[in-house]
């Protein structure tokens, strides 16, 4: 039930995945490097821009997504834990298709291997503990995500020697979803003392958390920063 959901942001990083490939490859023959670290810093931008609000939004809105599509509790408190790993999981397919795009297919299918190995080796050991279950699971889920990410991440910073832009890429963003999250959570919990239906109370919240995001972005300037690295750059 909660995998479905996880995958959402995957809708917005998949046709960029599939465009900065042969882009990549393109200036890689042309032996441009320039050209590709900036392609390469654009990707990184788009994704974690776009993916972190949905996990806001789902971290924030958990129980009452899982009560409006499953009637079901259990997967509130499931997707509660898992819903910020979406961007992760959407920057980890991002960067793979960079990693593709740089011709180290190799390295992209060795780090898959890794992780699902961390992933399966969680799961034969953790999930029988009685303690644990299905949050042995998660936990495999997390420190495989994680391992991949940092794998694809250090490969290419040293691949296209690609100086790293914390604040864009990630802290801006990231203090934006939070932002979002407390502000999504806290507008429901207002709005379903105030009205009966709990799916007009969702619609109203997950509204609240889009808006608080766009002006986060605004108030820290990355909309200047779509606008002037994005835009004009139509073909990354």
């Amino acid at each position: 039930m909660v995998l479905p959901l996880m995958f959402i942001p995957f809708t917005f990083v998949s046709p960029l995945t599939v465009v900065i490939i042969p882009n990549l490859s393109e200036d890689l023959a042309h032996n441009n490097w320039e050209r590709i670290r900036s392609k390469i810093s654009k990707a990184i931008f788009i994704t974690t821009v776009a993916v972190l609000p949905f996990g806001a939004v789902m971290t924030a809105l958990a129980h009452p997504i899982g009560l409006l599509l499953y009637n079901q509790k259990g997967v509130g408190s499931i997707l509660e834990l898992m819903a910020y790993f979406s961007a992760v999981n959407a920057l980890n397919h991002t960067l793979s298709g960079v990693l593709n795009g740089l011709g180290k297919q190799n390295k992209s299918a060795t780090f898959s291997i890794v992780g699902a190995t961390i992933e399966l080796a969680s799961i034969y050991f953790l999930v029988a503990l009685p303690g644990l279950r299905i949050y042995g699971y998660i936990i495999g889920f997390f420190f495989s995500s994680l391992a991949v990410l940092l794998m694809q991440f250090v490969t290419i910073c040293k691949t296209a020697k690609l100086s790293i832009d914390w604040a864009e890429w990630f802290l801006k963003p990231a203090l934006a979803s939070l932002l979002t999250l407390s502000l999504s959570k806290l507008a429901y919990i207002w709005l379903i003392n105030v009205t009966t239906s709990p799916a007009t109370s969702l619609s109203l919240s997950v509204l609240v958390g889009i808006l608080t995001y766009m002006i986060s972005l605004y108030i820290t300037g990355i909309f200047s920063v779509i606008r002037d690295l994005v835009l004009p750059a139509r073909s990354v």
